[in-house]
């Protein structure tokens, strides 16, 4: 049987000696020199959506890479990937 925990620390020196940012990624996929973060293109949305968070009463986790992942589907022009399917029998 495979012992993942004996892989734990070569998998954790690997990330450290390859890991990028998140902005470093985005440049050598797209070739260009800087990316503005969601905070500066959506300042009043942002704002908007952290205040909703804050009020919230359950705690939730972070915002993830949203930046990144915005940059790559607006450079690539990807069509929307996620998407809700809702019951057509009218239940939930």
């Amino acid at each position: 049987m495979l012992n993942l925990e004996d892989t734990r620390a070569e998998s954790t020196n690997w990330c450290k000696q390859n890991c990028i940012s998140q902005e470093e990624a985005l440049k050598k996929l797209f070739e260009k020199k800087t990316f503005n973060t969601l905070d500066v293109l959506y300042s009043e949305e942002i704002k908007q959506a952290q205040n909703i968070v804050a009020d919230c009463p359950v705690k939730m986790g972070g915002e993830g890479a949203i930046s990144f992942l915005y940059h790559i589907v607006k450079e690539k022009k990807l069509k929307p990937f996620l998407r809700q399917e809702l019951p057509t029998d009218g239940l939930h």
